[in-house]
């Protein structure tokens, strides 16, 4: 194995978080700055034109600052600065990751001027990407000139971990931004795709008769609604249940099935949200609360029990609800190397070790189109084009979250690949064109 730290970062050639994360918050001791803020507060001026003065006179960011910036974008005011509201202020989100040290998924105060303190200090080897070559074997379908180029291409769309594993071995991996190999990503959606595994192994368990079965068997509430009651697990998590989506990023508690509209008759309409993920989670719950044989408090409980164990996959923190009850749609914050383990198991059809450990035949059925998306099978999206065709030419299909976050399954190359970052925009096709390039 080789690691090597790359000449020249992609990061500060783009500009780096530092200008973005918090533009020019400077100390509130420099008397330009003071009588800036003062204009700012008099005239009721855009916060940005503040960011902007302080970044030309080219001032440090001190504790203060920093408490203007959480005040600022502290949308909830709970202390902590998640993506989703950096997002929303329209700054730069990588950071986030690299000074979140508890692995909570956001940024308290103290983290945030311990970050930016390191960077003062250590400069621009904070953001030193870091390439891993592990042996590639002569049958391999990449070379190692695809995968710098597949590599190059996702740091460029500030990307932070980019992971190639081939026939169960990873032979590749580059982290960049400052990311290391063990700090645990975000997944966003791409968390939606472990209720495949939830949902395999609850037919394998006997917890549901089939994909089929319809869910008002455990949401009593649902019976006496003709359109509800019809519903099957295959319309929740294919997302053609008709239900109210609810909106990307707005993760309900599990008492939002006792408050859930159709839209539609289930089977005809797709439609992408939240919501259907927490029904099923609430519909598990009650699922293996119904059974004294399964003492697990939750569906994640279940989840570890049955797949993450006996695979050996740790993940570094779950986002709950109020309640207590695990995001099912978008909580989840795992390594590359973790997320990996997971999309060989699924490559392996739901064995592990040579032992089946969900009811294949329910995940060979997660990994197809579906009827009302044939780009959407149950949980995960298909790698083709809008006519259903393969649109890399290599098939396949991936588990996807906001950022670009990707986990692409190739079984007929025997692959699974990995790339975690915060970027707005990646193609795929041109992602694994790079890879698969041949020059």
């Amino acid at each position: 194995m080789v690691r090597r730290g790359l000449a020249g970062r992609i990061a500060s050639a783009k500009g780096g978080i530092w200008p973005t994360a918090f533009p020019g918050l400077g100390s509130h001791r420099n008397p330009k700055l003071i009588f800036l803020t003062g204009v700012a507060s008099i005239m009721r001026l855009p916060v940005f034109l503040l960011f902007f003065a302080t970044a030309a006179f080219g001032q440090d960011l001190s504790e203060n600052s920093i408490g203007v910036a959480f005040r600022r974008f502290d949308s909830n005011s709970d202390g902590e600065l998640t993506v989703a509201e950096m997002i929303a202020a329209g700054r730069k989100t990588s950071w986030i990751g690299l000074a979140d040290t508890d692995k909570n998924g956001s940024v308290n105060k103290t983290e945030a001027v311990a970050f930016f303190d390191r960077k003062k200090q250590e400069g621009d080897s904070v953001f030193e990407p870091t390439e891993i070559i592990h042996e590639i074997p002569g049958n391999s379908p990449v070379r190692l000139e695809g995968l710098r180029k597949a590599a190059e291409y996702s740091a460029g769309q500030n990307g932070h971990s980019f992971l190639v594993a081939v026939d169960g071995k990873v032979i590749y991996e580059r982290y960049d931004g400052g990311w290391k190999s063990d700090q645990p990503h975000r997944l966003a959606s791409g968390t939606k795709s472990f209720s495949a595994a939830l949902l395999a192994a609850a037919v394998k368990d006997g917890l549901l008769s089939s994909i089929d079965e319809p869910v008002a068997d455990a949401i009593e509430e649902w019976r006496e609604n003709e359109t509800l009651k019809v519903i099957t697990y295959r319309n929740l998590l294919d997302l053609s249940s008709g239900l109210e989506p609810g909106g990307v990023g707005r993760v309900p508690d599990y008492s939002v099935v006792h408050s859930m509209k159709s839209l539609s008759p289930p089977g005809e309409k797709f439609r992408y949200g939240p919501n259907a993920f927490q029904v099923f989670g609430e519909a598990l719950r009650r699922k293996l609360q119904a059974r004294p044989e399964f003492e697990f408090e939750d569906p994640l409980a279940y989840l570890e029990a049955r797949v993450f164990d006996p695979i050996g996959l740790h993940y570094g923190a779950w986002r709950r609800d109020e309640g207590g009850m695990p995001h099912l749609p978008s909580g989840a914050f795992l390594t590359a190397a973790e997320w990996w383990k997971y999309g060989e198991f699924i490559r392996l059809g739901g064995s592990w070790g040579g032992k089946e450990l969900v009811d294949t035949a329910t995940l060979q059925e997660c990994v197809r189109p579906s009827r009302t998306n044939p780009s959407y099978g149950i949980t995960f999206w298909m790698l083709n084009n809008r006519n259903g065709e393969p649109a890399t030419g290599e098939g396949g299909y991936m588990a996807a979250g906001a950022g670009k976050q990707r986990l692409y399954i190739l079984p007929e190359k025997k692959m699974v690949i990995v790339r975690q970052g915060e970027s707005r925009k990646l193609e795929n096709t041109r992602l694994l064109s790079f890879l698969f390039s041949k020059k």
